[in-house]
């Protein structure tokens, strides 16, 4: 095993926990909203894209030999995907009172 295979788990992992703080982020966000303007964000459903992302990323890195290829992350990453679009145009409609 060469050494640029032996780090590619760890990269794997490192690059999905990223895109895991940036939903974390972004719920933070939906929390300071709802706290300072009282209207409900449902910031906690943010924790479901963080899962799924965290999941998928970890059975990339330990599951399979690539980024893609493996059908059960994949459609983890779609699902988390499709859910944080969704609840951050939710957020953003909450936040900007439906103006473009």
């Amino acid at each position: 095993m060469s050494p640029v295979q032996a780090l590619q788990p760890v990269l794997t992992v490192y690059a999905w926990i990223v895109a895991v703080v940036l939903v974390a982020f972004l719920a933070l966000i939906a929390r300071f909203y709802e706290v300072k303007s009282g209207e409900r964000t449902y910031f906690r459903l943010f924790l479901v894209p963080a899962l799924l992302f965290l999941t998928a990323g970890l059975r990339y890195a330990f599951a399979s030999d690539g980024w893609v290829g493996d059908l059960s992350a994949d459609l983890l990453l779609c699902v988390g995907g499709a859910s944080a679009i969704l609840l951050g145009q939710s957020l953003l409609r909450r936040m900007t009172g439906g103006r473009r």
